[in-house]
């Protein structure tokens, strides 16, 4: 037997489990300039207050975070 003979070799595998990342979302300014321009990129005029938009951003997030973590 010779020891590279592959019907006769042992494999280990070792598994690594990888850290959990803390969830980071988008501060309220990152959030604002978001908004600000996808209101210049938009040709149909949004008409949503940025208020709305943080409100509907920040439930995306969270449903986001709970899926991810």
């Amino acid at each position: 037997m010779h020891p590279t003979d592959p019907d006769k070799m042992v494999y280990y595998i070792q598994q690594y489990d990888l850290p959990q990342r803390t969830w980071v979302d988008l501060t309220e300014n990152e959030w604002f300039n978001w908004w600000r321009e996808s209101k210049t990129a938009d040709e149909t005029e949004m008409e949503i207050d940025f208020a709305d938009f943080l409100i509907i951003a920040q439930a995306v997030s969270a449903t986001l975070k709970d899926k991810n973590t």
